[in-house]
């Protein structure tokens, strides 16, 4: 009902698509902040809630969190202190606390110091 309101504002709030039609989830981005924290932009495809996993130097996959919205931050700090470290990312969708549908590509950032 906004006159201001339009595609590209609902991209950024994860709202696009057809309710209950459900793609594979993305990450759009991914940004290295400071103390390996690392601000992702998610591409929603549908779902109302994501997993989010994360591992480090291909190690095992583990659930770092959920997200609701079209950015998530992961907190998790440097497995070593002041030292970068290489880490892949990937989303898949939930419906009613269980994980479906496809897992999406995975992205992986060097974190910063």
């Amino acid at each position: 009902a906004n006159p201001g309101w339009n595609e590209t504002k609902s991209d950024l709030y994860g709202l696009s698509g057809t309710p209950g039609v459900y793609g594979t989830p993305g990450i759009a981005s991914l940004t290295a902040l400071l103390s390996g924290e690392v601000l992702m932009g998610i591409s929603k495809a549908g779902y109302d809630v994501l997993a989010v996993d994360m591992r480090r130097g291909g190690g095992a996959w583990s659930q770092i969190g959920i997200s609701m919205l079209a950015q998530f931050t992961d907190t998790t700090d440097n497995a070593v202190a002041n030292t970068p470290e290489q880490r892949d990312y990937r989303l898949q969708g939930m419906i009613a606390n269980a994980r479906v549908g496809d897992v999406s590509p995975v992205l992986s950032i060097v974190t910063l110091p």
